[in-house]
């Protein structure tokens, strides 16, 4: 299903403050078998950090640019340069919150659905065993193979 996950720029706060609770950064996404949506496809862009001060020109630029903010402050996306060689990554936890289930298709009695489920070649209200007991049809039958009860 397209456009219904979202994403998060490489530059930004993990999580930010509502009052005094502690709001974390979440980027939602949603599959749905129901509407063919098996699988999502996610690119993770991780912008590299300058270090030590050896910083293009643009820097702050770029990191506003990447963020998507222009208060957010490019300092903090800058390295000791004896970081200069470590590996860097980040962590991708995905958290299900709620599984949706097909709803039930409703099973349509036999003595209404226009077969011949018992092989006498008699269809619903014209076979006998879709009438109760007082000889009415019965369309909520579901056996037609019933005797007549007389």
């Amino acid at each position: 299903e397209p456009d219904n996950d979202g994403s998060t720029p490489s530059f930004h706060e993990p999580w930010h403050f509502e009052g005094r609770e502690l709001v974390w950064l979440d980027t939602p996404g949603r599959l749905a078998k129901s509407d063919n949506d098996y699988d999502d496809l996610w690119t993770i862009d991780l912008a590299v950090p300058c270090f030590g001060g050896f910083c293009a020109q643009d820097w702050e630029d770029f990191v506003h640019t990447v963020s998507g903010s222009s208060t957010l402050d490019a300092s903090l996306y800058t390295q000791p340069i004896q970081n200069e060689h470590k590996i860097f990554g980040c962590d991708l936890w995905v958290e299900v919150s709620e599984v949706s289930e097909r709803p039930e298709t409703p099973i349509t009695p036999q003595c209404s659905d226009g077969n011949d489920n018992d092989g006498d070649t008699n269809i619903d209200q014209n076979d006998e065993g879709c009438l109760d007991a007082s000889g009415s049809y019965d369309p909520n039958d579901n056996d037609e193979s019933d005797e007549i009860v007389p």
